[in-house]
């Protein structure tokens, strides 16, 4: 539980040593003082515990009053709840995406019937107006499209058209893609495949629109430019792509919320784009992780399973 190794690590150290700092750490150690002085039996939960290897472990305490060898005794019994607290923070996640997925279609459907008929009438009055004016009103009518399409992909699943695809080459494809409006960033886009060729059963236009969304979250967060680092392992069930940028990075309050629907650390952004990149990749049966530290970077790692379910290409 505490990831101790030798006698030394925890003789003369408290309980409450072990506690993990946060907004709730006070309060949890006064509650657990309460309990060790007035021995009376009481749960506390969703400790966090900061291991000696620094690692992290959630935990219940019970604290229950006994009599042994003649002495009021005060037993306590930790509960691993790690693996709950994450699932259930998945089953949260999964939810969300659920509520959302409802929304977005409905909305998508709504914006979408007058969105044609303005764009198709300034189109029509382009030649009559100023032209300079109708071409800022069609760019914005595009963007609001792209949000649109966006919804729509939280709302029905996407992977439609699975087919066998060489991995590298389709990141090699996104990288030359981007690698010109990244030369005027004065950003350098580095892949380092670990193998020539990996294939996968997936579908390549809706994997290559997570990577350019990664990769262009990557580029606005690197103001002052530099490398971007792509790079690509595999083992005997899985392939991991980590993307590696040295930009500003994510303050750890908000890593937490990274990919909620309409959440975004970014001025303008609808908070839309990780979470459609996590649901195409949970459509192909992978997950994705987030690791950030602020003024040294962030990376973002793909894990995609070597063989795509049948159930999921439907």
């Amino acid at each position: 539980m505490f990831g101790i190794t030798r006698t030394e690590e925890v003789i003369g150290k408290s309980l409450l040593d072990f506690i993990a700092k946060g907004d709730a750490r006070e309060e949890i150690a006064q509650t657990i003082r309460m309990a060790i002085e007035n021995r009376k039996p009481c749960t506390v939960r969703d400790i966090t515990l900061i291991r000696t290897d620094r690692d992290t472990k959630d935990v219940d305490m019970s604290f229950i009053p006994t009599f042994y060898k003649n002495r009021h005794k005060l037993q306590i019994v930790m509960t691993d709840v790690t693996v709950r607290k994450k699932t259930e923070e998945r089953l949260q996640q999964a939810e969300k995406l659920s509520v959302v997925g409802q929304l977005a279609a409905g909305i998508a459907h709504e914006i979408r019937n007058p969105l044609t008929a303005i764009k198709g009438f300034t189109q029509l009055i382009k030649e009559q107006i100023n032209p300079e004016y109708c071409s800022v009103i069609l760019q914005e009518l595009d963007r609001i499209e792209t949000i649109v399409s966006d919804l729509l992909v939280l709302a029905k699943p996407q992977v439609v058209k699975a087919e066998t695809v060489d991995i590298v080459k389709l990141i090699k494809s996104t990288v030359t893609l981007l690698n010109s409006q990244a030369i005027l960033q004065n950003i350098i886009i580095k892949f380092h495949p670990e193998v020539e060729k990996v294939e996968l059963e997936c579908e390549p236009d809706q994997l290559k629109q997570v990577f350019i969304n990664i990769l262009r979250n990557a580029m606005e967060a690197m103001p002052d430019g530099g490398p971007i680092h792509i790079y690509l392992k595999q083992s005997a069930k899985e392939v991991d792509i980590s993307f590696v940028d040295q930009g500003v990075g994510i303050p750890k309050d908000r890593l937490q919320r990274i990919g909620e629907p309409f959440y975004s650390t970014k001025e303008k952004g609808t908070g839309l784009g990780l979470m459609i990149c996590q649901k195409i990749i949970k459509n192909h049966k992978g997950h994705l992780k987030i690791e950030s530290e602020v003024g040294q970077g962030t990376t973002i790692t793909v894990a995609l399973p070597r063989k795509t379910q049948k159930e999921n290409q439907v």
